[in-house]
């Protein structure tokens, strides 16, 4: 028997028995191989489901349906959420892999991947392409898959497995992430895509989305916050959302101005030549030139209208601290060199003065040089601002600027102030609220609206007065200086127009007549009627108000003289004293003091040929049937 192991132990040592039995493995592993091939691609028809990996087996479900193959339509991205079922009795580790066809029933692979066809792994995916899983437990891939080309695509399923105790060799098919968790926001400043936002508010910004590459339900915006561009993105659908950001130049090379900023919700609109009105884009060449007197208007969510004043430096050419009388055609005149973004570069390279005003004759003044009118030196409205189109009506807490409405009245000053302020946060606008900064028209924005308008840029002419006896808005007189009636010229006819800032459609309201309009400037000398009425504007800070200093004796001439080196405001500047009616067209001039320490402006339905842009009176700021306000909306 020794001698029989002997021999056996001979021949299992030999060379030919060594070849022959690593012949015989290969074989059999080829077999192997073929077998547990063969078991992968015999479960290749669309209906079929279930797949065997040597004696492992899974079942696959995508997009809800008991399949292994989806198609992938050309120049689209496709979403698969994969579910994998262990059928298996005991852990194992997985790895989702994927061929490409051509044809629906893939009974043909291709050899390699096209180029831009894309097969990754989702952000929102629940679990990883490849795993360790539990023995009749489940794990949800989610796919994002981006078909680049014009041809439709097949992709076929299957599973690289291995036990539990074993090393998996990954075949690494997916490997890449596809962002869709997260709204991709791309920054394209002045046309040029770029990765990082401006440093600068100088800035307008609009934000685009669209969703696997066609129109989206998101929506956003982009504010400046004090240090960085702020963006928001709301109402993200389930897919690949891109939202770009466009930053444009405030500055508008082509029409010489700076662009308005539009809020969201708000709506640019534009009228026909028979006062038809149309809404627009921010993007229509039409919608605003001011070398055409065409104000840029738009509308707020609720219907309000606004109008925009850009920043802009001036001149008194002639004029300045006179009286020109009552009626007459010319009054003074203004040069306006609007200004590029916040800077004080302008197109005709104006020298552009800011400090050392001196309102003597041999001073540095605005007879003398070119001043960055002071309205746009204050945050929020250094690219320019929104002012009311008309007076307001409505109520204190659901203020509206429309036409044909009785203008807000009857609330003290300070009720005024609160009033315009609380529209920060009323959602009817449409606005967002750390967008915006409504407030109460100041002085110096009364007098940038004002110099405007006396510009060429402008009506350069006296507005009509609003004569109706009932404080409806946007009406017109027949002429400037016209006397009251329960009639009314409409803001949108030929007479009508003639009420505006510009003499057209597109300027300011109710500047003349009207009611008159407290504006939040006072003479700070102290008097009761500051708290009584308006306390909620001395607690304010000091960038809703303007504060003039009382004289050596609180009277008009004194307390008059005593400010004279303020500017912008058209008090000083478009009057000879600060009494009577000595202002450009013959309007009123009364400077506020003791218990009148509030200043009016644009007079009443019935001042006739005192009441206009120039005009400026006093008041104790009681609440009363003759006065209204104007919000002003700067950037927020």
């Amino acid at each position: 028997m020794e001698k029989v192991f002997k021999n056996i132990y001979k021949v299992m040592s030999s060379k030919r028995f060594m070849l022959l039995a690593t012949y015989v493995c290969i074989v059999l592993f080829a077999i192997i191989s073929t077998i547990a091939f063969s078991e992968f691609t015999s479960s290749s028809k669309k209906d079929v489901a279930n797949i065997k990996v040597a004696d492992m087996n899974y079942n696959l479900k995508i997009n809800g349906q008991e399949t292994r193959i989806i198609s992938v339509p050309a120049n689209e991205e496709t979403i698969a959420t994969i579910i994998i079922s262990s059928l298996n009795s005991v852990d194992s580790q997985y790895e989702l892999i994927y061929e490409v066809c051509s044809a629906e029933d893939c009974d043909s692979l291709m050899e390699e991947t096209p180029e831009n066809l894309l097969v990754e792994y989702s952000t929102r995916t629940t679990d990883p392409v490849t795993d360790k899983i539990e023995a009749y437990e489940s794990k949800v891939v989610r796919l994002g898959i981006t078909n680049n080309t014009d041809d439709e695509y097949y992709l076929i399923f299957g599973i690289n497995a291995g036990y539990i105790h074993n090393t998996l060799t990954l075949e690494e098919k997916i490997k890449y992430e596809y962002n869709e968790e997260d709204v991709t926001i791309a920054a394209i400043i002045e046309g040029t895509i770029s990765t990082e936002f401006p440093t600068t508010s100088y800035y307008t910004a609009t934000v685009e989305c669209k969703t696997n590459k066609l129109e989206s339900n998101a929506s956003g915006s982009a504010t400046w916050n004090g240090t960085k561009w702020k963006v928001t993105i709301t109402g993200a659908d389930s897919g690949k959302t891109v939202c770009n950001v466009y930053f444009n130049s405030p500055y508008n090379e082509n029409k010489g101005v700076n662009r308005p900023v539009l809020f969201t919700g708000m709506t640019p609109v534009k009228w026909d030549d028979e006062f038809n009105e149309t809404e627009t884009t921010k993007d229509d060449s039409t919608w605003y030139d001011y070398n055409e007197k065409k104000w840029a208007n738009a509308k707020t969510a609720d219907g309000s209208y606004w109008v925009w004043i850009p920043r802009y430096a001036y001149q008194i050419t002639s004029g300045y601290h006179l009286s020109t009388g009552a009626g007459e055609e010319t009054a003074g005149t203004i040069d306006i060199e609007f200004l590029k973004k916040e800077t004080n570069a302008n197109e005709s390279n104006t020298s552009i003065e800011t400090i050392d005003y001196d309102s003597s004759t041999e001073g540095k003044n605005t007879s003398n040089n070119h001043f960055l009118h002071p309205a746009f030196d204050v945050e929020g409205s250094k690219l320019g601002f929104w002012v009311a189109k008309f007076e307001p009506s409505g109520t204190s807490d659901n203020i509206n600027i429309l036409p044909d409405e009785a203008s807000l009245r009857k609330m003290t000053i300070g009720e005024q102030f609160d009033a315009a302020i609380s529209m920060k946060t009323n959602t009817k606008y449409g606005w967002e609220a750390d967008e915006v900064d409504p407030h109460m028209l100041t002085n110096l924005e009364w007098g940038a609206i004002a110099y405007l308008s006396k510009s060429a840029y402008g009506a350069n002419a006296e507005v009509y007065i609003n004569n109706n006896s009932d404080y409806l808005t946007g009406c017109a007189g027949d002429s400037a200086t016209a006397t009251s009636t329960t009639g009314c010229n409409a803001y949108n006819t030929s007479k009508g127009v003639y009420a505006s800032t510009t003499h057209n459609i597109y300027g300011v309201y109710d500047m003349s007549g009207g009611a008159w309009e407290r504006v939040s400037a006072y003479v700070g000398n102290g008097n009761a009627n500051l708290q009584t009425y308006g306390q909620s504007i001395l607690n304010a800070d000091d960038k809703y108000k303007n504060i003039y200093e009382m004289g050596a004796s609180d009277t008009k001439p004194l307390n008059y003289a005593a400010n004279k080196n303020i500017y912008g405001d058209a008090i000083y500047e478009t009057s000879s004293t600060g009494d009577n009616s000595t202002s450009w067209y013959g309007d009123y001039s009364s400077m506020p003091r003791t218990s009148n320490p509030w200043f009016l402006r644009g007079g009443n339905w019935d001042n006739g040929t005192n009441a206009g842009l120039f005009s400026f009176s006093n008041t104790d700021g009681l609440a009363g049937v003759y006065y209204t306000f104007r919000p002003v909306v700067r950037v927020g």
